[in-house]
């Protein structure tokens, strides 16, 4: 019924332009843009392309209807590349990165007035992870790392894992008792309140497998939080390894828990990464950037 729905708005409404955003959207969309032929088509690519390789069917569909489109963007220069190995026009891609909201940096006085309301001591060392609970997002990989370090790690520590379930906490859960670190661990679920876990952390850390771009690293970046990402995707283009953060490879906990202790031990160096994570934000990922460049997309679209 939705796809008769949207076919009919097309039909009724004629849009200037039609954008897709993700795989379900771009195929559902672009069959039913046959209703509206004169559009102007713009899709948006925001992940790598693993998915084709799990789906072949769906891989040569996407390539079939990347010909009808006007213009594809990409979120990061990983995702600009594959869309280019993909035998898309290099005059048909543009990027334009993720933009999110910068807020004002909180002092240690608000931090702890943070942890005291979410039950958490003010001398606690806390990490963090901002990811939903599935297997390719590394979470099993952090558990490992800390596994490695935790005769080294102070008494007090705490990993955050804020996430929606996808299935996968009873087994992170088992192989967190298995480790003996289950003491450690707090699974805070879903939440709309990012922010103040964000607020609440020394530490921020991405171990993901595959990212297109990740809106959480920059969540984390944007909260002044030194944050360790594996080298996948764009977070090398978010992160300059030694300057505002750690780039890791991925599916290595050794070298991932090396950094975690590297900044567990020096103050310093957190607070300086945590500076200049907020830098990078506001100087090249801010909201307003994001808004403005897709603004002037369509513009120039419009001016063809």
């Amino acid at each position: 019924m939705r796809v008769l729905y949207l076919c009919y708005i097309l039909l009724k409404e004629q849009p200037t332009i039609i954008h897709y955003f993700l795989p379900e959207a771009y195929l559902v969309g672009a069959v039913c843009s046959i209703f509206s032929p004169r559009s102007i088509r713009v899709m948006s690519r925001r992940s790598l392309n693993v998915y084709q390789k799990q789906k072949p069917l769906l891989k040569h569909f996407e390539y079939f209807i990347h010909r009808f489109m006007h213009l594809i963007l990409g979120n990061s220069k990983a995702v600009v590349n594959e869309l280019n190995e993909e035998g898309i026009e290099k005059d048909k891609i543009k990027l334009i990165y993720n933009g999110i909201a910068t807020p004002e940096l909180i002092n240690n006085e608000l931090k702890n007035c943070v942890r005291k309301i979410l039950d958490m001591s003010e001398s606690i060392l806390v990490i963090s992870i901002i990811s939903n609970l599935i297997p390719y997002k590394g979470h099993k990989d952090l558990l490992y790392a800390l596994k490695t370090i935790s005769a080294e790690l102070p008494k007090e520590w705490l990993l955050l894992c804020v996430g929606r379930d996808g299935g996968y906490s009873k087994e992170l859960i088992n192989l967190a008792e298995e480790l003996n670190l289950n003491e450690h661990i707090k699974f805070v679920g879903h939440t709309r309140d990012t922010a103040s876990y964000l607020d609440a952390a020394d530490i921020g850390v991405l171990p993901s497998h595959q990212e297109g771009f990740s809106n959480s690293l920059l969540e984390g970046m944007s909260h002044g939080l030194p944050m360790i990402a594996a080298d996948v995707g764009g977070n090398s283009e978010a992160i300059t390894d030694g300057i505002n953060g750690f780039i890791v490879p991925a599916h290595s906990p050794e070298l991932l828990g090396e950094k975690i202790l590297l900044l567990v031990k020096d103050v310093d160096i957190r607070n300086k990464f945590g500076r200049k994570a907020y830098e990078t934000v506001k100087k090249n990922f801010s909201i307003d950037q994001c808004v403005s460049q897709y603004i002037s997309t369509y513009n120039d679209l419009l001016e063809r």
